[in-house]
């Protein structure tokens, strides 16, 4: 069961770099989508991002 939950981690990991980068491109061309509240969301969910 060990390593299905790494496969969970690795999967929700993914999903959040992807949300992540998505946001990052969608305010790099002018969308206020990344808030503080996502921001501090994702602080918690990947502690190395910025």
């Amino acid at each position: 069961m060990e390593g299905g939950c790494q496969i969970v981690q690795k999967i929700l990991f993914k999903y959040t770099v992807f949300v992540y980068t998505e946001c990052v491109h969608v305010v790099l061309f002018g969308a206020a989508c990344f808030t503080g509240a996502m921001k501090s969301w994702l602080k918690r969910v990947v502690p190395s991002a910025p």
